[in-house]
């Protein structure tokens, strides 16, 4: 099962992996309702493309994604970044400052550009 919230994610499918929306489902903003119905239809894996900015509202648990129910961007981002610092050794310091860049940043894209992928390894690294 293929979901994509809206045109952002249909392009990514459509360019980056030559899937049409023939094969994909547009869920608009009800990804967790989309989610439901098709495990009750027998899907237990799936694919979800779209915007940084639904993906991480989906990684935090909302529901629908539509900028009126609420916008905890933000502090879930950085909620997923915490978990990942865990294995990092960055002082303290760091951390906060990290965390208030994400956390005052306007956009889900502002607030990524303080990741960045380092070249060796390919291993996520935070700047």
């Amino acid at each position: 099962m293929i979901l994509t919230p809206g045109n952002y994610g249909e392009t990514f499918l459509k360019e980056q992996k030559g899937i049409s929306l023939e094969t994909a489902v547009k869920c608009s903003n009800f990804l967790a309702e989309s989610m439901r119905i098709a495990a009750d239809e027998g899907f237990t894996r799936g694919l979800f493309a779209g915007h940084a900015g639904k993906l991480i509202k989906a990684a935090g648990g909302v529901e629908n994604t539509h900028s009126k129910y609420g916008d905890r961007r933000m502090e879930i981002l950085w909620d997923c970044t915490k978990e990942c610092l865990a294995s990092e050794e960055m002082g303290t310091e760091e951390v906060e400052e990290l965390r208030k860049k994400i956390l005052s940043s306007n956009t889900t894209e502002e607030a990524l550009s303080f990741w960045r992928k380092e070249k060796s390894g390919g291993r996520r690294e935070l700047s």
